[in-house]
């Protein structure tokens, strides 16, 4: 497919594209021009749960998956009756340097995190 976009579109020409495909451990992105299939279309989360809630507040959470720049944790609002997943970054696990994410946290693991940001709108 890719011989065949050559011949449609030169350097520095933008286009419009989606992400097909995102391998986090590999660190490799896929991108398409094919429109996405209605299917496949994400819905964007409700975040107005977690609203009001202090940074300085713990939620326990679990980690969903583990990368090299951090771990996508799943967490709880106080009532337990919502949750949300996000991305603790490598340089919030811990004070001292992670040179390992996977040696720090493991899928299923849980943890006590903190609300840093929240994007309602965006989800």
């Amino acid at each position: 497919m890719a011989g065949e976009w050559t011949v449609e579109m030169s350097v520095g020409q933008e286009v419009d594209v989606r992400i097909d495909l995102c391998d986090l451990e590999k660190g490799r992105l896929s991108l398409t021009g094919w429109p996405c299939p209605p299917e496949t279309v994400i819905p964007v989360a409700d975040l107005s749960a977690f609203e009001g809630i202090l940074p300085d507040q713990w939620l326990t959470g679990k980690v969903a998956r583990v990368s090299e720049f951090g771990a996508f944790v799943t967490v709880w609002t106080p009532d337990g009756k919502a949750t949300a997943e996000g991305l603790v970054h490598s340089t919030q696990i811990k004070d001292s340097h992670v040179s390992s994410v996977k040696k720090e946290l493991q899928r299923d693991q849980v943890v006590q995190v903190r609300l840093q940001a929240l994007d309602v709108m965006g989800g």
